[in-house]
């Protein structure tokens, strides 16, 4: 929605560090494991994101579909959510 295809948190860590880093002192001295964990995290979200957007979509997609046939069916229905329970 913003308009970010990449990541981007990772890079405000060395801004963070200049304006804080005296505040926090472990931000200056983790500031290369900070940048690359919030770099990590924010890959893993793109990737769970883009998983259920996908479902997301399908489920949509089997909405219309069956309502189309004039099925009044919920696409929530459709949607498989972890532990096998449905919504």
């Amino acid at each position: 929605m913003l308009g970010q295809r990449e990541p981007f948190f990772h890079r405000i860590v060395a801004t963070l560090d200049q304006e804080m880093g005296d505040a926090y002192p472990e931000l200056r001295t983790q500031r290369t494991h900070i940048e690359r964990v919030l770099k990590q995290e924010e890959e893993r979200f793109a990737e769970t994101l883009a998983q259920g957007m996908a479902l997301l979509d399908g489920a949509i997609a089997s909405w219309r579909a069956s309502r189309s046939r004039r099925d009044s069916v919920s696409p929530v229905r459709h949607v498989r959510l972890p532990g096998g329970s449905h919504e």
